[in-house]
């Protein structure tokens, strides 16, 4: 198995050479004022093209409205965007959406969450094929949830399809992936999870 490398807060030229002469798989953009990573729009077209598909592009927004996001897109031309904040799943539909972390307490309180939905007038903006068919279309990754319980909660939440290997490395240990490799997987299931499901999600980790 062949990890993928993200390098996030790239701000500067020599930050990202260093990171693209290191080979990583994806480099990541800030686009936040709060953050003293915050990159203008002229800086990162700048810096976008000189990535030159050595890697691909990850732009990371906060709340971002449409407008900065297509700005954002018109600069960076990223392969990716990374949404922090309050987006609603109905809200750029086609996004295949990648929860870190088995989706944190996702699974666990699933329920709550459909049953404290399907009394609220806005549902139908929120979530349109209901709560529990929205949270069935995500994906999720493994980052330091490769406990038992975790992965107990997040596997009937999901099937393998929407589940790929993380290991918030160099924070966690890569080990993670042998607890994942004794668990009671398919064969078949445990390489989507290892790799096929993220060269799926991302083509051009195929190349």
């Amino acid at each position: 198995m062949s990890l993928i490398v993200k390098i996030c807060g790239l701000a500067t030229r020599e930050t990202l050479d260093v990171a693209l002469d290191a080979a990583a798989d994806m480099v990541g953009f800030v686009f936040f004022p709060s953050s003293p990573r915050h990159l203008t729009f002229e800086a990162a077209r700048d810096l976008g093209q000189a990535v030159k598909r050595r890697a691909l592009k990850v732009a990371l927004t906060v709340d971002a409205d449409d407008a900065t996001l297509q700005a954002i897109v018109e600069a960076l031309q990223p392969d990716l965007l990374q949404l922090h904040g309050r987006e609603s799943l109905a809200r750029l539909r086609d996004i295949k959406w990648l929860f870190s972390h088995a989706g944190g307490t996702i699974p666990m309180l699933a329920g709550r969450i459909d049953a404290f939905y399907q009394r609220a007038a806005t549902a139908g903006g929120f979530a349109p094929n209901g709560v529990m068919a929205e949270l069935r279309r995500l994906h999720y990754d493994t980052a330091n949830a490769t406990s038992a319980p975790s992965m107990a909660a997040l596997t009937k939440l999901v099937p393998a399809t929407q589940i790929t290997f993380g290991s918030d490395y160099p924070y966690f240990p890569l080990s993670q992936i042998e607890t994942l490799r004794n668990m009671d997987f398919r064969s078949e299931d445990l390489r989507a999870i290892e790799c096929g499901n993220a060269a799926r999600l991302i083509p051009r980790l195929n190349s």
